[in-house]
């Protein structure tokens, strides 16, 4: 070992390494890729984002001496240089995504279950979905301060349970439940419900024993949250089946409905992310086209003409006595 060391500077010889021409070359490719640096600004955050997923608040120790070393690294080398900075502006990235989600983690922290628990609670439903495919209704309830239980617990009814109790957001309900901690990671590295739990301040999940009992219907509702459970509904009922459940979940967001085996053909096949809030967006900006071609008749001509070159590619030349020369794009 104390060779090798003994022996590095003339392998650097060797190999004519010298750290002015590196740091000399790094800053000439920063400065050809100057325009494409700030899109590393979300991979530090991200970055530090991650090494908190994996560490926990105990990787902060490690992360400061890194964050450290980056800086003063950069100072030696001069701050005037375009190295220097990005090494110091990754470092704050790396820093602010750990400190960010370690905030967060802290803020949302609320009680969890210790053990399996049975019994009659009381709760106040803040979210419901129609899970069709399983054939279940999950809610989320708050069960308020007065009973042994976290703040915030989650349900699976099924409709027999239900029955024709009139359940809706804000109604406050009585039943019989079975209730334990999320589940944390089956095998190392596989999907923590517990950790996406404690994001959602969930203190328990659990299935009902017995029938729904309204306690208190609910004094206000939430309109948006109704009108978006009645557009899927109705999708669902208004397109066949298979189809209906993921057109809403394009237009409303809510994947509940979408059967096992249909999902898990979208992730084989790559496309799940069409499901999720891309999709959604998708359905929005498709809404607002259809919209802009139905009313392009109350614009000028030339709106128009700018609306079909914006939906075909194509970009207008000019304009000559009163009428408009488009050309292809192409």
């Amino acid at each position: 070992m104390i060779g090798f060391f003994g022996s590095f500077p003339q392998h650097c010889a060797r190999l004519n390494f010298q750290p002015a021409r590196i740091t000399l070359a790094l800053d000439l490719w920063l400065e050809r890729e100057r325009d494409q640096l700030p899109l590393w600004l979300p991979v530090g955050i991200g970055s530090g984002i991650g090494l908190w997923q994996v560490t926990g608040d105990s990787g902060l120790r490690a992360l400061l001496l890194l964050s450290v070393s980056l800086i003063l690294f950069g100072f030696a080398i001069g701050f005037r240089r375009r190295l220097a900075r990005v090494l110091t502006i990754a470092a704050f990235s790396l820093l602010i995504g750990f400190s960010a989600i370690s905030l967060k983690s802290t803020y949302v922290a609320q009680p969890i279950l210790n053990d399996i628990w049975t019994g009659t609670l009381y709760g106040r439903v803040e979210k419901l979905e129609y899970m069709g495919a399983r054939g279940v209704v999950r809610v989320e309830l708050t069960t308020g301060e007065n009973q042994d239980l976290p703040p915030r617990i989650r349900l699976n009814l099924t409709p027999e349970q239900i029955g024709t109790a009139s359940l809706s957001l804000g109604a406050v309900i009585q039943v019989r439940a079975r209730l334990m901690p999320p589940n944390g990671p089956i095998l190392p590295g596989s999907y923590d419900f517990a950790r996406r739990a404690w994001f959602q301040q969930l203190g328990a999940t659990g299935r009902a024993l017995g029938p729904v009992t309204i306690y208190k219907s609910a004094n206000s509702t939430n309109r948006i949250a109704d009108i978006r459970n009645s557009l899927t509904q109705h999708i669902i009922t208004q397109m066949p089946k298979g189809t209906g459940e993921m057109g809403a979940a394009l237009v409303t967001g809510d994947q509940a409905n979408i059967d096992p085996i249909d999902a898990q053909a979208m992730r084989d096949s790559g496309m799940a992310h069409l499901l999720s809030i891309s999709g959604l967006h998708v359905t929005a900006v498709v809404g607002f086209l259809f919209f802009g071609v139905e009313q392009s008749h109350c614009i000028s001509p030339m709106g128009r003409a700018s609306l079909s070159c914006a939906l075909t590619g194509r970009w207008i030349r000019g304009i000559r006595g009163g009428r408009i020369y488009i050309v292809s794009g192409r």
